[in-house]
């Protein structure tokens, strides 16, 4: 049986002179955005075409037909062989994934460390003191996630405990590992908060709650990456996710390999997008037995970013005095209400540049900065990037 393959050609096919072949199951929400940012650049593109292959046990053949001007693809999903095999044809490759220090390649990727420390300062913020982290055997991104989920954990004098399914388990959704994971569960301390590397992580850890009789998210909060939309919201409760840049790191990637084509010089790694932000649904609803002040003060900054609010204002809101507000902020987030608020104004305004076309007079408005000076001067220091320049690198 031939491996499956699937062929987009774009609109002006007759002018056709260069091809691109992605190498991607194309199973995953992951996936499928990639997919849709570089059928996006070829579609701006009339001498492009795209030539999509489901299982690389196929590769052989489908480069004997045909010569490609370069290939995405990404490098941990392949073996060995199959790596050396590609270097060796002189084609240009371009990653879709984070690199090791040590690769030759160039490629764009998602940003792991800030995806694991995006998740900690939200599980953080719900004043939860347990924590664990369930990842994938052996595979890059998910190792990374855990340790930056860790790291920043650790920051606040808080651990975390792992527990790392198989790969090819997960993929058969059966397996002993499988199995244990609701006694691993069990070992928490109440409410316990689980970051999974992604979201179909996410869904055996609520699959793992239901074996284990741990109500989510009253006793157990889950917290998963990719915001796939159909997963997410027809879990059993709908799952909270990190929602990342995918369309925009396949179109990036596409961008990256025409630059090449045309002859600039391929510098060696991959350039990083950051997550965009947390899709906060019933698995991290804010329980019960987190502080309150700290709660109701979040929820006021949120609710109120757009305003002139200080310090003053939070206290008021969540009707206790300026010093119980600190010493309770610094207790659960290791942060003064002042930080977080400027966190939270500068979460929003890094969201709003990437996500739209708004002026910088308008983000900083949206985000309770006033003037546009005050917010390029506040987000360079928070950052080290003009909002200009942000804006440049995530698109």
């Amino acid at each position: 049986m031939k491996p499956a393959k699937t062929e987009f050609i774009s609109p002006a096919d007759h002018l056709a002179r260069r091809h691109i072949l992605v190498l991607l199951d194309g199973r995953g929400e992951y996936d499928r955005g990639l997919l849709r940012g570089i059928r996006r650049f070829v579609d701006e593109r009339p001498g492009w075409s795209l030539h999509f292959l489901f299982d690389h046990t196929g590769l052989r053949a489908t480069l004997s037909e045909r010569s490609f001007t370069g290939i995405l693809l990404d490098p941990s999903r392949l073996s060995e062989r199959v790596r050396n095999n590609l270097t060796q044809r002189q084609i240009p490759l371009i990653s879709l994934s984070e690199l090791p220090a040590a690769s030759t390649l160039s490629g764009v990727g998602l940003d792991n460390q800030q995806i694991g420390q995006m998740a900690a300062e939200h599980l953080l913020a719900l004043g939860l003191s347990h924590f664990g982290y369930v990842g994938i055997s052996g595979v890059p991104f998910s190792d990374h996630r855990g340790k930056a989920f860790a790291e920043r954990l650790r920051q606040s004098g808080l651990n975390c405990t792992n527990y790392h399914l198989d790969h090819q388990a997960l993929a058969m959704r059966r397996s002993r590992r499988l199995e244990n994971l609701p006694r691993w569960l069990q070992q928490f301390k109440q409410p316990a908060a689980i970051f999974a590397a992604n979201d179909s992580c996410a869904l055996e850890v609520l699959n793992a709650c239901s074996l284990a009789k741990l109500d989510v998210p009253e006793k157990c909060l889950v917290l998963g990456v990719d915001n796939d939309e159909l997963l997410c919201e027809l879990a059993q409760p709908a799952l909270s996710s990190i929602a990342i840049p995918s369309e925009k790191l396949g179109y990036e990637a596409a961008t990256m390999l025409e630059e090449v084509v045309n002859g600039a010089k391929a510098s060696t790694g991959a350039r990083l997008l950051a997550p965009l932000r947390v899709v906060s649904r019933q698995s991290t609803a804010l329980h019960q037995s987190a502080d309150p002040v700290v709660v109701n003060a979040q929820r006021f900054i949120t609710e109120h970013l757009d305003q002139s609010i200080g310090v003053n204002d939070v206290a008021r809101a969540t009707g206790v005095c300026r010093r119980l507000l600190e010493r309770r902020m610094r207790q659960m987030l290791q942060k003064t209400p002042l930080q977080e608020i400027r966190r939270q104004r500068i979460q929003r305004a890094q969201a709003l540049l990437i996500g739209g076309d708004l002026t910088l007079n308008q983000i900083a408005i949206a985000c309770g900065f006033n003037t546009a000076p005050l917010f390029s001067e506040i987000f360079r220091k928070e950052t080290g990037l003009t909002p200009g320049k942000y804006r440049q690198q995530q698109r």
